[in-house]
């Protein structure tokens, strides 16, 4: 009698077990082993390209960047480079104009007048284009000391004067007495871009420009408002972005590059505040500015 035979049939019923079940593993690792290690080198080729592909993203960011830097370096020394031969252009017109040195006849200081306007647009322009440089790259920096912005809204007003008078642009002005922390010359900047231009687009006729100052909760509420050509509603959002225009047929007749007013949004975000423009073609615009008093 075999050591099979000698097996009880219980004990012969799991060794059969044993080696039906060991060959369907053996069967099913022969099935399922060419797919696992397929599933597990096209893994690796995935994680492969994917690591390939976060080298050369990050590579072409840094790259990127370094193109940034060096437009940034770029346009600072132009703007620079720029506004340096101005500084004597200007100097020597006004004397030439003053007469001191020499005379001249009223019709060469009419011509000179016209070239001195000239060298204070493209000095105007050079300034708003370094301006939003320093904005892009957050090197605008602002020094806050206690100011009073009615003072500020009618040194202004002096200030815009011939353009207003040449127009027969009618300022109101309803102002309450503030003080405030603030940067005096860059509000003064985001004064002189809204009426400028609420300047260029007020119409021949009725010329006004209101202007109000006033306290609102927690805020100094400053609005200018003009009641020119208007914004079409569509445009509203964007009349704040750089280079926007919203009426470049009218815009072309005054010049200018769309740069005021993404000026005056960045000075007023670096304050803390906000702007916001309300506007109905060929009724009114009015910009309502908010300023933190804490």
């Amino acid at each position: 009698m075999n050591a099979w035979d000698q097996t009880s049939e219980f004990s012969q019923k799991i060794l059969i077990q044993k080696a039906v079940t060991q060959k369907t593993i053996q069967g099913l690792y022969q099935n399922v082993a060419p797919i696992i290690i397929a599933i597990g080198i096209s893994t690796i080729v995935i994680i492969i390209f994917f690591r390939t592909k976060v080298k050369i993203k990050t590579k072409e960011v840094t790259e990127l960047k370094q193109v940034e830097t060096r437009k940034d370096e770029f346009s600072f020394m132009i703007t620079h480079e720029l506004k340096t031969p101005l500084v004597p252009i200007k100097g020597y017109l006004d004397m030439l104009i003053s007469g001191k040195i020499g005379s001249l006849t009223s019709q060469q200081i009419e011509k000179l007048k016209i070239v001195r306007s000239s060298a204070d647009s493209l000095h105007k322009l050079i300034d708003d284009l370094f301006d939003v440089q320093k904005l892009e790259t957050g090197n605008m920096k602002i020094s806050r000391e206690e100011n009073s912005i009615s003072d500020i809204i009618n040194e202004t007003i002096i200030q815009l004067k011939p353009d207003l008078d040449k127009k027969n642009i009618k300022v109101i002005l309803e102002l309450q007495q503030i003080r405030y922390l603030c940067d005096r010359s860059k509000i003064s900047q985001v004064l002189l871009n809204l009426i400028r231009n609420s300047i260029d687009f007020t119409p021949s006729i009725d010329e006004q420009i209101r202007i109000s100052l006033s306290k609102q909760d927690n805020f100094v509420k400053l609005v200018v408002e003009d009641n020119g050509s208007g914004i079409a509603k569509d445009q509203i959002e964007s009349t704040f972005q750089k280079y926007y225009q919203a009426d470049s047929s009218v815009r072309r007749d005054y010049g200018g590059t769309g740069l005021g007013l993404a000026i005056v949004k960045g000075i007023i975000d670096i304050h803390e505040g906000i702007i916001n423009a309300e506007s109905e073609q060929g009724k009114f615009t009015r910009f309502i500015i908010l300023l933190p008093l804490n």
